[in-house]
């Protein structure tokens, strides 16, 4: 969507045709005698804006001045896209009516020197500085399960293949878009069979899994009407597993550890000025290399070979809630 455009016109004359000129200065010790101040138009990133480049959003200025039935506009504020804010070229101008643009600028005191230097787009906050996030929902992991294995064993890695996800993130923001922060989210899920020990007896075989995240994060977000917001999450961090098998009074556990990343998509709707309800999508991704295992007290490191690595990626749809602080 084009950028958002605020303006404050103060005075009109006829409006002008697309093709007439119009000069824009951005020193206002450049600006003929006399020239006559119209009103005020700022050209702003409204959130999600598109085509603002500085040649675009200077075109938006000429426009307005045109409309006003001007023939030129000083920039008195010019904010550059930068990482932490805008990727937005931004502006604030005085529209102004020009009537002998070869009378020097600086011939005495004109109307001129009466403009103003305007700072408007320097924004009043619109949405909080601080974002906290609970939530909970439906995940499964992404890895296929190999062909090689019995049809028992297919059957349970399954079941494990889905589970309970759960989450929560914590944001400081700079301005209304961009901010970082800390991400959690965890699956778990569960599984059980019918199974006999060496010795012949028989019980009740449960096998439990947890895939854990956690990282800084970086987060953007902006709104869609008066109470949407759509935000977006990239993390890097720690993705922590673990696998415990138990039959009877027999122990079997694996835990391991890795780096990975995660990307967060999600809709929320603000049913009050400090909190919200959302929905959201989150894709963990990450390679278990090796682990430590445990059976029945008897410790070892075990080395995967490449093609026995164990994917952990997960994928995570959940509701929440999230509070709006400051």
């Amino acid at each position: 969507m084009p950028p958002a455009v605020n303006r404050v016109i103060m005075k009109t004359y006829p409006p002008r045709s697309q093709d007439s000129s119009v000069v824009v200065y951005f020193s206002k010790s450049e600006i003929p005698v006399h020239a006559e101040n119209l009103g005020i138009v700022s050209v702003y990133d409204s959130g999600a804006s598109s085509r603002c480049d500085s040649v675009s959003v200077v075109n938006i200025i000429k426009e307005e001045a045109r409309k006003a039935g001007g023939n030129g506009a000083y920039v008195s504020e010019y904010i550059k896209p930068s990482f932490w804010g805008s990727s937005c070229h931004q502006m604030t101008a005085s529209l102004l009516w020009i009537g002998d643009f070869r009378a020097a600028a600086d011939t005495g005191i004109h109307p001129v020197a009466q403009l103003s230097e305007l700072k408007r787009i320097k924004p009043e906050r619109t949405l909080s500085q601080v974002q906290l996030s609970l939530n909970a929902g439906y995940g499964f992991r992404t890895a296929k399960i190999s062909d090689q294995l019995t049809q028992v064993q297919q059957q349970l890695l399954r079941e494990l293949k889905s589970g309970i996800a759960l989450g929560a993130s914590g944001y400081y923001f700079f301005n209304d878009w961009t901010g970082l922060g800390l991400l959690f989210s965890q699956f778990n899920s569960q599984a059980n069979a019918l199974a006999s020990t060496a010795s012949g007896a028989q019980g009740i075989y449960n096998i439990r899994e947890a895939i854990r995240f956690v990282g800084p994060s970086y987060a953007y977000r902006f709104k869609s009407g008066e109470s949407w917001l759509v935000g977006m999450q990239l993390a890097i961090g720690y993705v922590g597993f673990e696998h415990r098998e138990t039959l009877l009074n027999e122990l079997y556990t694996v835990e391991g550890a890795t780096a990975g990343t995660m990307v967060g998509f999600d809709v929320e709707y603000k049913f009050a000025r400090r909190m919200g309800a959302f929905a959201s999508l989150g894709l963990t991704s990450g390679t278990l290399t090796s682990y430590t295992e445990n059976k029945n007290g008897v410790v070892q490191k075990v080395e995967l070979d490449k093609d026995r690595w164990e994917g952990l990626g997960t994928a995570n749809v959940m509701l929440g809630v999230r509070f709006h602080l400051k």
